[in-house]
This record gives C-alpha cells, structure tokens and sequence, in this order.
C-alpha cells in the first residue's frame, strides 16, 4: 500500500489524462470508411482478402481480382490490408463522432 501513496496523495492516472481522453473518445467515435483503395499492379489475385473479410466486403467478378462493393459494411478491422501484400489495400477512413 505505501508503493501507491506518496505525500498523502494516491498516484494514479487522473481523470483529465490522455488516456482517459482516449477511452471517451473510443465511446463516443468510430471510424467510418469512406474509401478502399486497391493497387491493382501490387495485388497477386490470391483472394485472400475475399476470404478474409468477416463482412464480405469484396467480391471476386471473375477476374481473381477483388472488388469493394459494400464500402458501408467495412468495420475497418484491416484484415485485408494484413493478408494482402503490402501496398496492395489501403483504407480511407474518417471519425464519425456523436454528442
């Protein structure tokens, strides 16, 4: 118990520090995607993004090469962008905030 007071005071993180701001912020936001980005010339048309998705945001049009068609289902989890090779996805987001 004497490790966390000192003086008389408690030391612990104060209502008005960054990380309690970023917990409201966490409460009151979230990210909405407003764009995905594909490289074509960096994608190797493995479909692992097709697969990947838990929202099925891509689809296959024949091709072997991925097409966004539900933007607004997007959870912004970037699955994608982590099995994809590098470069090859890329997601435009914004914070959507309400109060």
């Amino acid at each position: 118990m004497r490790g966390i007071w000192r003086r008389g005071r408690p030391r612990a993180p104060k209502p008005h520090s960054r990380w309690a701001l970023a917990l409201q912020v966490n409460v009151l936001c979230r990210v909405v995607v407003k764009e995905i980005r594909i490289d074509y010339s960096k994608c190797s048309k493995c479909r692992l993004c097709i697969e990947y998705c838990p929202v099925n945001v891509f689809e296959d049009k024949g091709d072997g090469r991925p097409k966004p068609e539900k933007i607004s289902a997007c959870i912004a989890c970037i699955g994608c962008m982590a099995v994809c090779e590098p470069g090859a996805i890329e997601l435009v987001s914004d914070w959507e905030c309400s109060g």
